[in-house]
């Protein structure tokens, strides 16, 4: 921490705008919003990330099957829930739940139907 600290640079903070307050001399340099640690009190919280939900993702066709970039389904390949995308825009509560489980049936089905 001594180390970080003495690389933090002078100026004025915003947490409003890009600052300016950048660190020296540490790898990776931060760019803003570098502040000394020096005063308590001091908290930490465990955290773990999580993808909540994607935007874009894999295309697919009504039948789950993957599409290529040229529009045709990849035989034998399908796709369903967060793999796939939903939002581009607006997020819909609650639909990638729903989303998951209507594509994971009708690609688990397709998969199935295969012949080995």
């Amino acid at each position: 921490m001594l180390a970080y600290n003495a690389a933090c640079t002078a100026g004025e903070f915003s947490a409003l705008r890009p600052d300016g307050l950048s660190t020296r001399g540490v790898d990776p340099v931060k760019s803003n919003w570098a502040r000394p640690i020096d005063r308590g009190p001091y908290m930490a919280y465990p955290i773990m990330a999580g993808i909540c939900f994607t935007y874009g993702g894999i295309k697919t066709n009504r039948n789950a099957e993957v599409i290529d970039a040229d529009g045709r389904p990849v035989p034998g390949l399908y796709a369903a829930g967060e793999a796939t995308g939903l939002y581009y825009q607006v997020y819909t509560g609650a639909t990638s739940v729903l989303r998951g489980a209507v594509f994971g049936k009708i690609a688990g089905e397709n998969a199935a139907a295969l012949p080995r």
